[in-house]
């Protein structure tokens, strides 16, 4: 059976759960061959290469969700899909009261995912560049904000009088008022941070620079 055979197989799982693609990535401490390696189709490459965890899993989402919804069978279908499918797609996501902000991810996924084909001569064309996407605002967040007394609430929860307390209140410190991921938090180094004037700016942030006030609370190390 040959790795377009294999793929294919992979975007089939059966009437009942639909199809979907099959994400290989390297796993159980096992280094992969380099002919296993050639095998490996584009659309695995394209998500192995995100960075992110949490990105590999919203991208898989996504686009899986393409392909269940159009009932794509293989990765034959689905690197021939036109805009009409995008349009199609789109259109059945507005119906079913999808969120705005919801259908727009989508297509950027797809949209990804067909510019790394293209990239790669795996596809001729990107069938959602055109595509109008909905309309979001993004200055404005769709998570409730916590309230200045349920902020303070958490950030007095960690005990003042240990190395511990001090630092799990910074870190609360800095998620409250920057509001970065967990993992941008997890990998600040003394170095990122530069206190000036009653601020603190952070530098070391995947998506931007961070600056914010630098409570009187909080006291300079010694030395």
């Amino acid at each position: 059976m040959s790795s377009h055979e294999r793929h294919n197989q992979n975007l089939d799982n059966g009437a009942a759960s639909g199809a979907r693609i099959s994400i290989i990535l390297a796993g159980a401490g096992k280094r992969p061959s380099l002919q296993a390696l050639q095998s490996v189709p584009e659309e695995e490459i394209w998500l192995a290469g995100q960075l992110s965890p949490h990105t590999r899993r919203a991208y898989k989402r996504d686009v899986s969700h393409f392909v269940r919804v159009m009932g794509i069978r293989s990765a034959r279908e689905l690197r021939i899909v036109n805009r009409a499918a995008i349009v199609a797609w789109q259109n059945l996501m507005k119906e079913r009261g999808t969120k705005p902000r919801t259908i727009r991810r989508r297509l950027s996924a797809l949209s990804s995912l067909f510019t790394h084909l293209i990239a790669h001569g795996a596809a001729d064309t990107n069938p959602v560049r055109d595509i109008k996407r909905p309309r979001v605002n993004r200055r404005q967040g769709t998570t409730r904000a916590f309230s200045p007394k349920e902020a303070r609430k958490i950030l007095d929860a960690p005990t003042q009088d240990t190395i511990h307390g001090l630092r799990d209140r910074a870190i609360l410190s800095v998620g409250l008022q920057a509001g970065p991921r967990r993992a941008e938090i997890a990998r600040l180094l003394v170095k990122d941070s530069t206190r000036t004037q009653g601020t603190n700016r952070c530098t070391s942030f995947a998506r931007a620079e961070r600056t914010f006030p630098w409570p009187s609370t909080h006291r300079q190390p010694n030395g």
